[in-house]
């Protein structure tokens, strides 16, 4: 049993509102199958005539996936002392998907009780919301991909670059011990073996070790 008193259609200045309103309203039956009545800013948003929109099943202009959700609002609006509102997807003659704020509300319309939608168009509120998000991310990405790169420029010229100076070190000690009959060639390279060893392994140590993200 309804616990609120219901809008009539037969009401002037509701019928005044409804036709004349910048905002989408339609009504419909309360199981959803049939448009009832639908004003001129609706008919635009959908590129159909009054006529071609009242004799298409309602599932033409709501994605499958509303039903279900449309069905429990209008259920829900029987009972509820004010409009309900939920954000719902239509489709129009081209495809395009426009987003709305639906405002629901119980109605009497030619003596049987039905639903009127009175709908407001966020389809752009939505794209530059959704625009933020993903602007959003992109810099959030981007200021991983910094830490990244900083991370690596440190690898290279702080830890890499001690073992490998000592590598280049030790190739000019070489070349230096050719020329100096002095040193014997056999203790030179001996040491020479033992040094390089171990900055290899250092070196090696460090790749490692190195977090592959960093080379990403």
């Amino acid at each position: 049993m309804l616990i609120t008193p219901l809008l009539n259609f037969k009401d002037k200045s509701l019928k005044n509102f409804f036709f004349y309103s910048n905002q989408f309203m339609w009504i419909t039956d309360i199981e959803l199958k049939a448009i009832l009545e639908v004003n001129d800013a609706a008919v635009r948003a959908f590129g159909y005539s009054r006529e071609e929109v009242t004799a298409q099943s309602i599932q033409e202009f709501i994605p499958q996936k509303e039903h279900q959700k449309l069905l429990k609002l209008i259920s829900e609006s029987s009972f509820a002392q004010q409009p309900l509102k939920k954000e719902i997807s239509l489709v129009s003659r081209t495809g395009k998907i426009i987003y709305v704020e639906a405002c629901v509300s119980a109605i009497i319309y030619q003596g049987k009780e039905a639903r009127i939608f009175t709908m407001t168009d966020i389809t752009e509120k939505k794209l530059y919301r959704s625009m933020l998000e993903d602007a959003m991310e992109e810099e959030i990405g981007l200021k991983s991909k910094n830490k990244q790169l900083k991370n690596l420029a440190y690898f290279n010229f702080h830890l890499a670059r001690k073992p490998l100076a000592n590598i280049l070190g030790l190739v000019n000690v070489l070349d230096q011990s050719v020329l100096d009959q002095s040193i014997s060639p056999d203790q030179t390279l001996s040491e020479a073996i033992e040094f390089l060893r171990e900055c290899s392994n250092e070196l090696d140590e460090l790749i490692k070790n190195t977090d592959p993200e960093l080379l990403t």
